[in-house]
């Protein structure tokens, strides 16, 4: 059985959001985070409890963090077979989590109830499941003004949105040869967010009041005067409504393999899918395909040359690397590299209008150095 904690504050002095006035204001904000686990884990048996938080204050601006103000309990159960190697079913896991979030205030933030498998089988086959039900809710304050006496609401209608959220998820994994593997995986969530936030120019809000919006006579009107002189300082824009967030199936799925035709030389291929459509007027959200491609060949135990390219359908982007290195031990390496980023039939990510043609976003030439010096004492 293994403990472990960690608790740590943080200071700053920086511009702080209050949603009572819909402003920031430069003040000093003091936060704290804290992390705590306990794990048990036998070959047959293992349970996992967890707890972590953020205040609102808390600042880490040399990290990554997620979401303050808030307070997660995690706890995971498992018991597994005996692995039998000569057996159809090497070894089958059965798994049972819950997770609780809850703000510093005491609003929940979700909840989360599930269970899952994992089956190893003969030739190299992996399956696993999942499924469960969670409770997601978000309030107006979390996106901008908390309403009152004196303004609006950062949302359009209820200034709280929850949904039950069912879901499920079934992947699959297998090791053809030393040359050749792939997996893959698939999710379905219902009542998904979508937080009226838009995906860029293909897929602007899909919220039915930003629809209304799109087809009333004031946008209209604007439209209309653009079209006639689009230089008119007059020409006044029409304010869009507030965020109108709302449920909707979330369908995401992914498949990829790795091939290895000579030892030193790795190639590997990806592709991802992700759509949200919602149930209150079946428009979707967002939908994107993102291709990436992968290899590495290695000269020598120190010497690679490493390539990538990847294409989001979102933006019609396609982004490029290409990377040679020497790292010859922990702390000593030396890279040379080549970025290139563009858009075909696009929009371009400067000025947000259409490009319908090639067009360069960046190309950047890199070379990066380091050494360790080491000193026996």
């Amino acid at each position: 059985m293994v403990m472990r904690f960690q608790v740590l504050g943080t200071h700053s002095r920086k511009n702080f959001y209050n949603a009572d006035e819909d402003r920031s204001r430069y003040r000093t904000g003091n936060g704290i985070g804290y992390y705590w686990n306990i794990d048990y884990t036998t070959d047959r048996r293992g349970w996992f409890i967890e707890a972590s938080g953020r205040s609102s204050n808390y600042r880490a601006d040399a990290g990554f963090t997620r979401r303050t103000n808030t307070n997660t309990f995690f706890f995971f159960n498992r018991f597994s077979s005996a692995s039998k190697p000569k057996a159809t079913i090497i070894r089958a896991n059965w798994r049972q989590f819950a997770r609780y979030q809850v703000d510093w205030q005491g609003r929940t933030q979700s909840a989360l109830i599930g269970s899952g498998f994992n089956l190893n089988l003969q030739g190299s086959l992996y399956i696993g499941g999942e499924a469960g039900v969670g409770l997601g809710k978000i309030y107006e304050d979390e996106f901008g003004a908390r309403r009152n006496a004196r303004q609006s609401g950062a949302f359009f209608g209820a200034p709280t949105r929850s949904a039950t959220q069912p879901y499920f998820s079934f992947n699959l994994s297998k090791t053809v040869n030393k040359q050749l593997s792939f997996y893959s995986f698939v999710n379905s969530t219902f009542n998904s967010f979508d937080f009226d936030f838009g995906a860029g120019n293909r897929f602007p809000r899909a919220s039915p009041a930003f629809q209304t919006y799109l087809n009333s006579p004031e946008y209209g009107e604007y439209i209309r005067l653009l079209l006639i002189n689009p230089s008119d300082p007059n020409i006044i824009f029409p304010n869009p409504p507030a965020l109108d967030p709302g449920k909707g199936w979330q369908f995401d799925a992914t498949v990829g393999g790795d091939y290895k035709p000579i030892n030193p030389l790795r190639i590997a291929l990806e592709y991802t899918k992700s759509r949200l459509t919602r149930s209150d007027n079946n428009r979707t959200a967002y939908d994107t395909n993102i291709v990436t491609l992968r290899s590495t060949y290695q000269f020598t135990r120190f010497t690679f040359l490493r390539t990538r390219v990847d294409y989001d359908s979102l933006s019609s982007n396609v982004s490029g690397q290409i990377l040679a290195g020497y790292n010859p031990n922990p702390g000593t390496a030396f890279y040379v590299g080549y970025n290139d980023n563009f858009n075909y039939n696009g929009f371009s990510p400067f000025t947000g209008q259409l490009e319908p043609r090639f067009e360069r976003n960046s190309r950047t030439f890199f070379i990066r150095a380091s050494y360790l010096f080491r000193k026996s004492f």
